[in-house]
């Protein structure tokens, strides 16, 4: 397989360098070739694939058990101080430093949370947490959140991005642009190299509130294409990457003396819709969905590790409802396309907008469903968007067609899927209507969780029945690595990197 010019200088420099030799202190360097590169080392521009270097960097306030419990983190204890989910009181940690040996207070939480959503208008950080009213500091290690609307998904989207918290202090002290660049915060690694498209250097943090991670410095090969990626698993100069189809996995795998791991996530594939031209008509939304064989798209695609699913949730997610699916059947999608007024002879013709390596095999997946469409009367045109093009698009209302579009709110509340990609009120929805803001308003004023995610299932199945999103696939992840690691299980389908160690052998010790 072959590796780039650039990319092969960039691995023989690291190669050359003593101190982080992969066979020369194994047990001190971690190098990892990542799909690409991070776009700003603000968190507040994060994405969910740039989430793991930034959590080696930066702490967020409340951590995610392996089940998916929300779990103590710098804060130890929360509660709402009202029915309505508008006053949230938060007590945290009083033995955390950042980097810059700075202690945290609840100062910097609601500097983090409110000033800067404030100060970065259009970031995912102001989209979620602009609806703080105010953030008050009764003593160091306390918090009061005042929300202008209820905030049921407060505790979730606090394990999710862009809730990082950063330093007040230095952060006021050296502005943006020069946090940007030597970015401090109190996670269980800090930044000491980064050339843009290239590398990205992390040194362990020796008074990390959780204990030392397991390596003293880990390095991110910035290694966009899939190919050269796994020619240097093969070859044996990295330990780990990931972003691969399982059928490259299971390929590399068994050539390489590698461990392949696939584990379902809080992932999920999905279509957006969006109320533009014949998209308006329920009949032929909901032949798209009737047209497209899930099943066989994951075994082509994914060997069958993806999870077909007919609402957005899959196994071991709290939305999840195996109760409910939405069946393949071509003729039925063939009868409601030709009572819309379309057919093979008459097709409708539509834009059909994908990504292309932002998602494990999304281009393949988007091309098996417009050649599905095809057989029943849709011609779908596939336009090939980037991140870049995705926000452009959405805040320009530039959608015309469907957009398939993977959603990985690390908690997997149900809240956090449809509850945001429906809400006609949200940035991120391509589909407004008032049914869905009416729905949804409703749905925002329960408290308990277990009532909300049940609502949310009956929400669901409304809204698929209705055809405003065509849900796919629970994503797996996808990870090659050495077998002299030992990588935990995560649910939320992300890598944590702190908790990642040598592989300790015994007797009689087996790969996963």
């Amino acid at each position: 397989m072959p590796i780039s010019r650039r990319h092969f200088l960039c691995l023989s420099t690291l190669l050359l360098m003593p101190a982080t030799g992969i066979s020369s202190r194994r047990e001190k360097t971690l190098t990892v070739a990542w799909p690409v590169d991070v776009l700003s080392r603000d968190p507040a521009r994060g994405t969910p694939i740039q989430s793991p270097i930034l959590k080696c960097v930066y702490d967020q306030p409340l951590g995610l058990s392996p089940s998916l419990d929300i779990v103590p983190a710098l804060i130890t204890r929360f509660r709402w101080l009202d029915r309505f989910n508008t006053i949230l009181k938060l007590h945290f940690r009083n033995d955390v430093l950042f980097h810059n040996g700075q202690p945290f207070s609840a100062r910097d939480f609601a500097f983090s949370f409110l000033e800067r959503a404030r100060l970065l208008p259009g970031t995912l950080l102001s989209g979620i947490w602009g609806n703080i009213e105010r953030i008050e500091t009764p003593d160091a290690f306390t918090a009061v959140v005042h929300f202008t609307r209820p905030m049921a998904t407060a505790l979730s989207m606090m394990v999710d991005i862009p809730s990082y918290v950063v330093p007040q202090e230095y952060y006021q002290k050296v502005g943006p642009q020069q946090f940007r660049a030597k970015p401090v915060g109190s996670g269980p690694y800090r930044l000491i190299d980064y050339q843009p498209g290239m590398h990205i250097t992390l040194e362990a943090n020796p008074f990390y509130w959780r204990g030392r991670p397991g390596f003293e410095r880990i390095t991110f090969l910035i290694v966009p294409d899939k190919l050269s990626r796994l020619a240097m698993l093969e070859a044996g100069h990295i330990d780990l990457s990931l972003d691969f189809t399982t059928r490259d996995a299971q390929s590399v795998a068994t050539k390489g003396n590698l461990t392949p791991y696939f584990q379902p996530t809080t992932g999920i594939t999905l279509l957006q819709m969006v109320n533009k031209g014949a998209l308006q008509d329920r009949r032929v939304r909901l032949a798209m969905h009737h047209a497209i064989n899930k099943p066989l798209i994951s075994k082509a695609v994914f060997q069958g590790h993806a999870l077909p699913v007919s609402i957005p949730a899959g196994k071991n997610m709290p939305g999840y409802d195996p109760g409910f699916t939405f069946a393949w059947d071509r003729q039925k999608a063939a009868r409601l396309l030709k009572h819309a007024g379309y057919s093979r002879h008459k097709p409708l013709k539509l834009n059909f907008y994908t990504t292309k390596g932002m998602l494990p095999g999304d281009l393949e997946i988007a091309s098996a469903i417009a050649y599905m469409w095809k057989e029943v009367g849709i011609d779908a045109r596939l336009q090939i968007v980037t991140p870049a093009m995705l926000v452009s698009y959405r805040n320009s209302n530039k959608f015309d067609g469907p957009l398939l579009q993977g959603w990985n709110p690390a908690a997997g509340d149900p809240a956090t899927y449809s509850g945001l990609l429906l809400n006609p009120d949200a940035a991120l929805s391509l589909w407004k209507s008032d049914d869905l803001r009416a729905a949804l308003q409703k749905l925002s004023l329960i408290t308990d969780f277990q009532q909300r995610a049940a609502a949310f299932k009956t929400f669901d199945r409304w809204q698929v029945s209705q055809g405003y999103t065509i849900p796919l696939f629970q994503n797996t992840s996808v990870l090659l690595y050495k077998p002299d690691l030992a990588v935990p299980e995560n649910m939320a389908g992300q890598v944590d990197f702190f908790k990642i160690r040598p592989r300790q052998k015994t007797r009689g010790d087996t790969q996963r």
